[in-house]
C-alpha cells in the first residue's frame, strides 16, 4: 500500500548533457524506492534531429554486465520530454511483462520503441544509453524522481 505521506526526491543524473552521436553514461546509483519516474528533456536540437531516445540499463552482477530495463520512443524537437514511471517489484494479481533486453555494449534497443518491464533490479548499478541521429548537437537532461521510504539510505 502506498504511503501518501512521502514526497518524491529528485536525482538529476545528466544535466545539460550534449551529444552528437550515441553515448553511454557512467555508472550511477539511486536509493531503493517504492517507485521511480525517469524524465528525459530534449532541451535543444540544433540542425536536424531525426531521432533521440534514451534507455536505462541495470546490472545484477555488481556492475559487470548491464541488461536493458526500459527504453523510450524518440524525441525530435527542442522542448520535448518524456517520463516513464516504473516499480522495482510486482504485486499480487499484477501481470508480468516480457522485455527483449539487449546487453549494453553489444546491441542497442531499436529506435522509436517504448519498452518497460516492472520487476526487481539493483538501483546501485545503473547506466543510461542514448541514441542520437542528428546533423547537429543535442542538449538534454535526465533525472529520476524516487519515492524513498523514510528508513532508506543511499
Amino acid at each position: 500500500m502506498p504511503n501518501l505521506e512521502l514526497f518524491p526526491s529528485s536525482y538529476p543524473v545528466l544535466t545539460a548533457q550534449t551529444a552528437t552521436t550515441n553515448g553511454t553514461s557512467s555508472a550511477f546509483q539511486l536509493p531503493l524506492g517504492q517507485s521511480y519516474r525517469l524524465s528525459v528533456e530534449l532541451l535543444t536540437a540544433s540542425s536536424t534531429c531525426t531521432n533521440f531516445n534514451v534507455a536505462l540499463f541495470g546490472s545484477s552482477d555488481g556492475g559487470t554486465t548491464y541488461h536493458g530495463l526500459l527504453a523510450m520512443t524518440a524525441l525530435t524537437t527542442s522542448g520535448q520530454g518524456q517520463s516513464v514511471v516504473f516499480r522495482p517489484y510486482l504485486g499480487q494479481t499484477e501481470a508480468a511483462t516480457i522485455l527483449t533486453a539487449p546487453i549494453l555494449g553489444t546491441t542497442d534497443y531499436a529506435s522509436n520503441v517504448n519498452a518497460l518491464a516492472n520487476g526487481p533490479f539493483d538501483p546501485r548499478y545503473l547506466k543510461l544509453r542514448w541514441l542520437a541521429v542528428t546533423t547537429g548537437t543535442i542538449t538534454f537532461n535526465v533525472k529520476f524522481d524516487v519515492i524513498v521510504p523514510s528508513n532508506a539510505t543511499i
